[in-house]
């Protein structure tokens, strides 16, 4: 049995261990700042880069910044649940939009990890509204019918763009819902 532990945690090495140019990353990989903020739903550009710099000042190393749920979210904590599915940054909070964060986190060596959890989509969302046959639950919100061929074409398109065009590092998928009921 021992052979086989060593065996195991060598395959885990070889093929699924995160790399950082071409070498095994070591931890810390990445540093969050959504409890600070009540998951994010608090946090701003300036917020985020300030807490970045306050974390560098301090010697904290990290390979990426993690920003965590409810950055699309334009109602206050704790009712950021309610628009997951609007894959949007909140204009109010981040006019700019993400790639201006992601730029200041690259002048400062960091990647950007960002969290999304496709498969739920709130009542309060664009995709509830405009494309109910997508959502098992339709207007009233539910779970993303990924097994629709043009749904899941659409979101697979969307999050690619989303991803490319905010030079977002590390995409962060979660999923905290029962899909039972569904």
């Amino acid at each position: 049995w021992l052979r086989g532990q060593n065996v195991f945690r060598q395959f885990m090495l070889s093929y699924h261990h995160p790399l950082t140019m071409g070498k095994p990353a070591v931890p810390p990989i990445c540093a969050c700042g959504s409890w600070i903020f009540a998951e994010s739903t608090l946090s701003t550009e300036d917020k985020v880069v300030a807490l970045a710099n306050a974390f560098k000042s301090q010697g904290i190393y990290c390979e990426n910044f993690w920003m965590d749920a409810g950055w699309y979210s334009t109602v206050p904590s704790p009712d950021w649940w309610s628009q997951v599915g609007t894959w949007r940054p909140d204009p109010k909070r981040f006019p700019n939009g993400l790639k201006l964060v992601a730029d200041k986190f690259r002048e400062m060596g960091l990647g950007f990890l960002l969290w999304f959890e496709p498969e739920r989509v709130g009542a309060n969302t664009d995709i509830a509204r405009e494309h109910p046959e997508w959502v098992w639950g339709g207007t009233n919100g539910g779970l993303f019918k990924l097994g629709e061929p043009e749904a899941c074409q659409w979101l697979t398109d969307y999050l690619v763009n989303f991803i490319k065009e905010n030079e977002i590092t590390i995409y962060r998928q979660d999923f905290n819902m029962d899909p039972l009921p569904y």
